[in-house]
């Protein structure tokens, strides 16, 4: 399981105008763990993907559009 970067870096764009740290903030993680997982394209492990399922589901979106198996 890892997440699709370039759909959470859109997500970044649209609710935070592309400021990781913003978005991290929003997602409840550091934003140096975020800037890592968005750079290296690491998965962020069991943390970053339940951020990104708690995110979606706040903001009623389809969390499997982000996360691929």
């Amino acid at each position: 399981m890892h997440l699709n970067l370039d759909k959470l870096r859109s997500l970044a764009d649209i609710y935070a105008k592309g400021n990781v740290n913003e978005f991290a903030r929003q997602m409840q993680v550091d934003p140096s763990h975020l800037w890592r997982v968005m750079q290296t394209g690491n998965s962020g492990g069991k943390k970053m993907i339940g951020a990104v399922i708690k995110f979606c589901k706040e903001k009623g979106l389809d969390c499997w559009e982000y996360i691929v198996l």
